[in-house]
């Protein structure tokens, strides 16, 4: 969790031990803790998600000196919220739905139908809502976990590997699909580790070259970020991703890689003011990955890859018959296509404002100062310390089957 909850959990640790409470956290997910050396952490994982989930239980009924307390409890305004977030779709149904029975559903419609479109079908914003899982919210919110998911896929790809060797055609995509998901899998625990060795990324960059670049401050940055958070920067695929969040709760991996890209680096925006609009959005909010991912698509973990997306050539990629582009900005009606993905009616669509920048210009000046930073450090201590403390064990993090 980031620092509010992890802040209460240790008060409540510090509470049990002084009434001599037995407080039992169960691990819902292959993340150690404390893990004191980063070598040993697939091993780790892997016997984790090796283990057989733990039957169903029974719950026992509450004393009745605790019942009236706790009805008590539910009844409360903040809690009802909560739950009617957590449980109740909008009422346009265009929000998931958030309980086990769904949970469900949603990995056997995944493992069962949707999963032979998961490998290519996850990159565009307009095939992502049914090739992709759809799990990462129940995984978030607990009404799955992990270990589950990894024993139901691991029973798949067993099952379509004897079906590719029995020449069935459809075999290898499954298979294919399903290896990819599970190397989802493991990436998704290797980040969450990341912010439980190290919880100061919420506040601070990973890489201490990192922590003073060339953003935008004062009335320059709210501006820019009031854009980016409406959906109103004039760069259409942004702005339909942006509205999309506001309005579902979801896009896929790349568009919110893109839309991360697209602050830090061509609106040049903290990447600390930009983390907390986009957590309030997403639906599937897990505190690990989206710090994690925040920082890497910012570029100041020090140890990846810098990557700066073109919206343009986003656009032209994975929205070529601009279907999702046109479901989350209606003021694009009348405009062809062509005229859309070329970009020349910045301006003249009647309530879409134009580009809010210079992409090209803009996002140099970040570039630049991030190019510089890596190159000047990339043999320097602090980039050693932080491979050695955050950066994968595994070779691409294959996914090894039983």
């Amino acid at each position: 969790g980031g620092a509010v909850t992890f802040a209460r959990d240790k008060a409540v640790a510090k509470w049990c031990s002084r009434r001599g409470v037995i407080w039992t956290e169960l691990p819902q997910q292959g993340v150690a803790r404390p893990l004191r050396d980063r070598d040993t952490r697939d091993a780790l994982w892997e016997a984790f998600m090796r283990q057989m989930p733990l039957p169903d239980a029974p719950v026992r009924p509450l004393p009745s000196c605790l019942r009236s307390r706790c009805e008590s409890a539910w009844a409360d305004k903040a809690v009802q919220s909560f739950l009617c977030r957590a449980q109740r779709d909008d009422p346009d149904g265009e929000r998931q739905a958030v309980h086990e029975p769904v949970a469900m559903a949603t990995l056997n419609g995944f493992l069962e139908r949707r999963g032979v479109r998961y490998a290519g079908g996850i990159s565009s914003p307009v095939t992502a809502f049914t090739a992709g899982s759809r799990l990462s919210v129940h995984l978030a919110w607990g009404t799955l976990t992990s270990r589950l998911v990894y024993r139901r896929t691991q029973d798949a790809l067993r099952y379509w590997r004897e079906e590719e060797a029995d020449g069935n055609p459809e075999a290898t995509q499954w298979r294919r699909g399903l290896r990819a998901f599970s190397e989802r899998l493991a990436w998704r625990d290797h980040f969450v580790q990341r912010l439980e060795d190290e919880p100061g990324m919420e506040f601070d960059a990973i890489h201490p070259a990192y922590r003073d670049l060339p953003c935008v401050r004062g009335a320059e940055a709210e501006e820019r970020l009031g854009a980016w958070v409406t959906g109103t920067t004039g760069f259409p695929l942004v702005d339909a991703s942006m509205r999309c969040l506001a309005r579902t709760g979801f896009v896929n991996f790349r568009m919110r890689a893109m839309v991360t890209s697209f602050a830090c680096h061509a609106l040049r925006l903290d990447w600390r003011t930009v983390h907390y609009p986009l957590a309030r959005v997403f639906r599937d909010y897990e505190p690990g990955i989206h710090l994690s991912q925040v920082q890497m698509q910012a570029g100041v973990v020090g140890i990846n890859t810098i990557r700066v997306y073109s919206p343009s050539k986003q656009l032209r990629e994975q929205d070529p018959a601009l279907l999702f582009t046109r479901r989350w900005i209606p003021e694009l009606h009348g405009f062809s296509d062509e005229t859309i993905l070329s970009g020349e009616m910045a301006g003249a669509a009647p309530g879409y404002p134009p580009p809010c920048i210079d992409f090209a210009a803009e996002s140099k000046i970040m570039k630049d100062a991030l190019w510089d930073r890596k190159k000047e450090h990339a043999d320097a201590p602090e980039t050693a310390a932080v491979l050695s403390r955050h950066g994968s064990r595994r070779n691409s993090m294959r996914f090894k089957p039983n």
